[in-house]
């Protein structure tokens, strides 16, 4: 835990994406950091680009709604979805 804080960016990047850490609700922690930076990294975008602030903190919600998406994508492309639809990502 102390590389998480104490790491330079390259390492700690790979580190965390290439983590087998599963977290006690089942998901892959490289999955739930990936989609953390990646929302970070948009929301940094809108304030620099579009000039729009998000309240501190606002990464969670939407986290949690693409891995909820990724979630529901992944039961999709198994034999266990019954109803086996053709996904179409957009964009």
């Amino acid at each position: 835990m102390d590389d998480f804080f104490s790491a330079s960016l390259k390492p700690w990047l790979l580190n965390n994406l290439s983590s087998k850490i599963i977290t006690t609700d089942g998901w892959k922690w490289s999955v739930i950091f990936g989609v953390a930076v990646w929302i970070t990294w948009k929301e940094r975008n809108n304030l620099i680009f579009r000039h729009e602030r998000q309240p501190t903190g606002s990464i969670v919600t939407p986290t949690k709604g693409m891995l909820t998406h990724i979630e529901h994508v992944k039961f999709a492309h198994t034999d266990q979805g019954s109803n086996k639809k053709r996904v179409q990502y957009v964009g």
